[in-house]
């Protein structure tokens, strides 16, 4: 578009504005109506022009409709109507921030506004606002989130967003000024480098903080934690009480003003912690859309390797973008190659991790398809399956008809107490008729989650929780639970650490508690060759011989 200026015959200088009002009564602003006109009158007359430029060509019959209606273009031209046409004319952009918002671009992702807009210190937190960039541009695609005109979440970060040989102010208070938030991370690092360098030159940190503090848009500001028991509080830190480059507000008044917002603290190592504080924050900003956050489960290994192999698959690709724009042709085909080759080994992984994890889905859903007419049990151990996964397997394996009964092996993963309890609620349906659990990490804890559910459990005949780390607790837990119990008949607690000594009192309420049972027949509280001494079961001969007797009754031994 050509634009061509014409038509002066009422325009005046800013030195000899008219009181009275002159002019088209649809562009006029508010304040020319009321007697105070001055250049933010223009800027009012601006936006209505580029309101009617789009297609408007009906004007509404009120100002504040200009600041509600639906407009038919892109967001940014949208926002910037709006912000033009603001009632207050202390709201609205002077001539000089329209000309910079009109001029820049961001070279990432060819767009004129961001959602938001991320101020770091480079010396010490690139690598840290590098990540956060761009885990958070993916966390809300992946949930699908966007803005509340229906554009994707963008974010503004130098490293990516600056155009070639573009300086400072024009990249920097572009991208501020064109951005709808802004996050602040603020480190140990960028108070101390703060305090060296704002009083006898620009510092651009703080220039960023000046320039955010002109626009009434929401501020965020991320304290970066670096060690347990060290809380940093960057307004604990005395910054100087005299102005930035001998040359305006007070340094320490700049920041006073800017802790005033919203302040999260983020662990330099565990950034993802806070996307959903980011969301929240922009929910409530009215940038976004609320939704409802469920909170997050634990990530199978499986999914923890994939969550990682596919970040790095997305960086290698970046790194291979940005290196086709700024290096010469025989550095590029070098760095390419190698790039290249790490891509293909990564994705390789990718593929394999993927088919592990829907092997298991389908390895459950074929075991209840075929359990009629072939075996009866489903054997997953050794597979590096954790609780997550264990949640996974126990909610199919519910769908199991009530008739049907079948064998379990989930030994040697890496199950805890909370896979005990995804187990116990899979025991009180009764589908399970033997559980061999060994090698895994139920510990005290989830002995007290299977012993809940053995109580009144009518199928289970046999338990193996071999080398589980119960120790004497957990089976206690497990012990007082089988004097409801009238169906299992064999239990193995196998190298737990269990200690029975003579004349111990946790001895005799021992035998006393086991004696109530009258099912249990095989109690294997023995030791095999090869394992740690820390792990021992010491139970001493009197103590053997009594639950011998006991198990005797109930017509079994014990070994």
């Amino acid at each position: 578009i050509n634009a061509e200026y014409g038509d002066f015959g009422d325009s005046k200088t800013k030195y000899s504005i008219r009181p009275e009002p002159v002019g088209t009564l649809f562009f006029m602003a508010p304040e020319i109506l009321n007697g105070s006109p001055g250049p933010h009158s223009d800027i009012f007359s601006f936006g209505v022009c580029l309101y009617f430029l789009l297609g408007n060509l009906i004007l509404p019959s009120r100002p504040k409709e200009w600041l509600t209606n639906n407009i038919s273009s892109t967001p940014w031209a949208i926002q910037l109507i709006k912000d033009c046409c603001q009632e207050n004319p202390a709201s609205r952009p002077t001539a000089d921030a329209l000309l910079q918002q009109l001029s820049w671009k961001c070279k990432s992702h060819s767009i004129y506004q961001h959602t938001i807009f991320i101020s770091y210190r480079q010396r010490c937190d690139l690598e840290l606002a590098k990540n956060l960039a761009l885990d958070l541009e993916r966390y809300f695609r992946r949930h699908q989130v966007e803005t509340r005109d229906g554009q994707p979440i963008t974010v503004f970060l130098d490293q990516n967003c600056l155009n070639d040989g573009e300086d400072w102010t024009h990249g920097f208070i572009g991208g501020i000024q064109n951005s709808k938030s802004e996050i602040l991370v603020i480190s140990k690092g960028t108070v101390q480098d703060m305090k060296k360098q704002a009083p006898v030159r620009v510092d651009n940190v703080l220039k960023e903080w000046e320039e955010s503090l002109l626009k009434s848009t929401p501020k965020m500001i991320l304290t970066v934690q670096e060690s347990e028991g060290v809380t940093f509080k960057p307004w604990e830190e005395n910054l100087p009480d005299e102005p930035h480059n001998k040359n305006g507000k007070q340094i320490s008044q700049t920041a006073a003003e800017l802790y005033k917002r919203q302040v999260t603290p983020v662990w330099r190592n565990q950034i993802e912690k806070v996307f959903v504080e980011v969301e929240k924050w922009l929910a409530h900003s009215d940038i976004i859309n609320e939704r409802i956050i469920q909170p997050t489960p634990q990530q199978s290994q499986a999914d923890l390797e994939l969550e990682k192999l596919t970040q790095r698959i997305e960086i290698l690709e970046l790194k291979r973008e940005e290196q086709n724009r700024r290096s010469n042709d025989e550095s590029r085909e070098s760095q390419n190659r190698r790039i290249d080759e790490e891509l293909r080994s990564q994705k390789l992984k990718l593929q394999e991790l993927s088919r592990q994890k829907e092997q298991i889905r389908g390895v459950c859903c074929a075991f209840i398809e075929t359990m009629s007419r072939s075996s009866k049990i489903l054997d997953l151990s050794g597979r590096r399956l954790n609780d997550a996964d264990c949640q996974i397997i126990c909610s199919i394996l519910k769908q199991v008809p009530s008739q049907k009964k079948f064998s379990l092996n989930l030994s040697s993963n890496n199950l805890g107490p909370l896979s005990a309890k995804s187990i116990g609620e899979l025991l009180k349906l009764n589908l399970i008729c033997k559980l061999y659990l060994s090698g895994n990490h139920f510990k005290e804890a989830g002995c007290r989650f299977l012993g809940e559910a053995l109580e009144g459990n009518s199928s289970l005949i046999r338990l193996d929780l071999s080398s589980n780390e119960i120790r004497t607790e957990g089976a206690f837990a497990l012990i007082g639970s089988l004097s409801q119990n009238r169906k299992l008949q064999i239990l193995k607690l196998v190298n737990n650490g269990i200690l029975l000594s003579n004349g111990k009192t946790e001895a005799k309420t021992f035998i006393m508690i086991l004696g109530q049972n009258k099912s249990l027949q095989t109690l294997k509280l023995s030791n095999s060759k090869n394992n740690d001494s820390s792990s021992r079961n010491d139970v001493s001969d009197q103590i053997h011989n009594s639950i011998s007797q006991i198990l005797g009754r109930n017509h079994g031994l014990i070994n």
